[in-house]
């Protein structure tokens, strides 16, 4: 202790003034353990933060007895001999919780304490006071820094006062009742909601409720309700809670003001989406009309071409042999007729252009692949063709239709918008059944929208 006199007294006031300063540190470390674990599962910890501020009252006490005799003017070389020996307490445990948290590296720490003891006074001699001011700074920058460490670690655990911080952050307003419906927590936003409406929160909350559905708003059911105030749209729930402990009740609420509006938008664009399907499907109708009228002209034309043709054949064979009928001729010469009337090789033609021309006066280009002129079904392929540029445009907003023919095969496509899912309504339900009445398979595949037509 000798050389403990040597240090300029103005060292050691500031030397005093920071082991104080780590006694506060330790002890407020031992406060904040004690307050936030409330001695449950961590009192090994709490026995640790015990044994610190004796380790820091021991240096403390040798420092401010030096500076107490320097104030009186006199030199004592051996003091508090006994109470130095302490130190072994402090020493034991902070080993012992070394080793049981397996950070055995912290072993070395509580060892630099053992020249504290008295005997190792005469071992340094006059370098004692080196390692007295080194093991000072060490106490004190352990404190400090475990005291740091901890109470961040505080701040981010659950309890009471964190848990009522982030409802009272959430866009959620929240309020809780016992059974009797008496409010036992509502969070701020709630109360800037109530407030913003004129609700008053020192009530009951079926009062509260009622207020909510007393005012302008659109009820939805008995505990949902969607309130509109001052151009903004708030969704109220009331719920009974039922749990281990009991009971209670609450009311949520959110500003859904967003969200209402989007929705807003997006009836108004389906609206206008409606409409627009609508005057398409009342074009393609028209469209339909005009191909039959169409279909009429061409079909009365190429009787009325035929019957002129074979009656001056019938004609001219009559003249010519006036004198003997030949009935077999005159029976082969009508049956040809009627052939060439119900022939499909012109009309088939015929409707394919017909069918091209319609669509591309709306704008759908409809584009075909291959030879169609031998297929036996030629009507019913065409129809289901008809059908599915009329899908094609009103659902996918397409603009070109792809039909593709090879070998007994026709792949039909579109450019428009790939449905999510396949919905079977008229259009390809009817398509179905006349593939089945014609005698051909008809499948449809979802990926890359595709009507496959097997003859």
């Amino acid at each position: 202790m000798k050389s403990m006199y040597s240090i300029p007294f103005s060292i050691l006031s500031i030397l005093i003034l920071i082991l104080v300063a780590a006694f506060i540190f330790s002890i407020l470390l031992l406060t904040l353990v004690i307050k936030s674990d409330k001695l449950r599962g961590n009192v090994l910890f709490v026995i640790f933060c015990s044994a610190l501020i004796v380790d820091t009252v021991i240096p403390l006490e040798m420092a401010a007895s030096v500076g107490r005799h320097f104030a009186e003017g006199i030199i004592i070389f051996d003091f508090n001999n006994i109470f130095r020996y302490f130190i072994i307490i402090p020493m034991i445990i902070s080993i012992l919780f070394a080793i049981m948290n397996k950070k055995y590296y912290e072993i070395i720490f509580p060892l630099f304490l053992i020249p504290l003891f008295p005997f190792f006074d005469n071992l340094f001699k006059e370098y004692y006071i080196i390692y007295f001011i080194a093991i000072s700074l060490f106490i004190s920058s352990r404190n400090i820094l475990l005291f740091w460490h901890n109470i961040r670690k505080y701040g981010s655990r659950i309890n009471q006062f964190s848990i009522k911080e982030t409802l009272d952050g959430l866009p959620l307003g929240i309020i809780m009742t016992d059974y009797e419906k008496r409010i036992i927590f509502i969070n701020e936003t709630m109360n800037k909601i109530l407030n913003y409406n004129n609700i008053s929160s020192r009530i009951k909350t079926d009062l509260i409720w009622k207020e909510i559905k007393s005012k302008d708003n659109v009820f939805l059911n008995a505990n949902l309700s969607l309130l509109n105030y001052q151009d903004r749209y708030y969704m109220f729930s009331f719920d009974k809670v039922i749990n281990t402990n009991g009971e209670y009740y609450q009311i949520k609420c959110s500003d859904i003001t967003g969200e209402y509006n989007i929705l807003e938008e997006i009836k108004e664009k389906n609206k206008h989406l409606k409409e627009q399907g609508e005057e398409i499907s009342q074009y393609i109708s028209k469209l339909e009309d005009i191909e039959r009228e169409k279909s009429l002209l061409r079909i009365k034309s190429k009787v009325h071409d035929v019957l002129a043709q074979r009656l001056s054949i019938i004609h001219q064979f009559l003249d010519n042999n006036s004198n003997i009928i030949k009935i077999d001729e005159l029976k082969k010469l009508i049956e040809e007729m009627f052939d060439d009337i119900t022939s499909n090789d012109i009309e088939a033609d015929s409707m394919i252009e017909g069918i091209i021309a319609s669509f591309g006066m709306i704008g759908m280009q409809i584009i075909f692949d291959g030879d169609f002129s031998n297929i036996k079904e030629i009507n019913s392929v065409l129809k289901i063709i008809r059908e599915a540029a009329t899908n094609a445009l009103r659902h996918g907003q397409a603009t070109k239709l792809f039909v593709s023919k090879k070998d007994l095969k026709i792949v039909i496509t579109n450019n428009g918008i790939e449905p999510t899912e396949l919905k079977f309504g008229n259009g390809l339900k009817g398509m179905k059944f006349i593939a089945e009445e014609s005698g051909f398979n008809l499948d449809i595949y979802k990926n890359s929208f595709r009507i496959v037509i097997t003859l």
